[in-house]
């Protein structure tokens, strides 16, 4: 999907860092975003955004959140570089209006992007993604205080939590090589 030049896909969109994806106009997307927002959900809401690994991620969360503070969300910045599942976790454990997560996913770390997380922290599909592109451009974007900020830290519960999920005893009996290749993301 197409709207003022940025183009969203299944679930946000991605763009190369300082080429199409710049500051200005992750701005227009957050303001898209807490335009379509304000209608779903009741001023001071909370809402989280994430980042990973990539260049400028810190900048590029701070910078959403100040338009979401601009607007009249409550605004949680995770305190350092972090998985989306985390952030869609923590999105469902705190019961938050919604997110954002810093992160162009699989793509190549020249690149970045923004993910739109819903109250659920899952994909968003077309009712979500449709008037969120359908509002890009329409308001020039309500930058807040970056003071009213809150930065968050989660991610020795989120671990906690997965431990419940994997055999850490059959992952020390592996024996072999293992590689991994975080892309810029926050395995990095």
């Amino acid at each position: 999907m197409r709207g003022h030049g940025i183009v969203f896909g299944t679930d946000g969109w991605r763009d190369l860092i300082a080429g199409g994806f710049t500051v200005d106009r992750l701005s227009i997307v957050a303001q898209a975003f807490a335009d379509w927002l304000n209608v779903r959900r009741r001023p001071r809401s909370k809402v989280l955004v994430g980042y990973d690994g990539r260049f400028g991620g810190e900048r590029f969360a701070m910078a959403a959140a100040q338009v979401l503070v601009g607007n009249g969300f409550r605004a949680d910045v995770v305190s350092g570089p972090t998985p989306t599942p985390a952030v869609s976790w923590w999105i469902i454990q705190k019961r938050y209006a919604a997110g954002l997560m810093v992160t162009a996913s699989y793509n190549p770390p020249a690149y970045s992007g923004v993910k739109i997380k819903p109250h659920f922290g899952g994909l968003p599909d077309e009712t979500v993604i449709g008037p969120i592109v359908a509002r890009l451009g329409a308001r020039t974007p309500k930058v807040g205080d970056a003071g009213a900020i809150q930065r968050v830290t989660f991610l020795k519960a989120y671990l906690r939590q997965l431990r419940q999920f994997v055999d850490f005893k059959a992952l020390k009996r592996l024996r072999g090589v293992v590689v991994s290749d975080p892309m810029g993301g926050a395995q990095a």
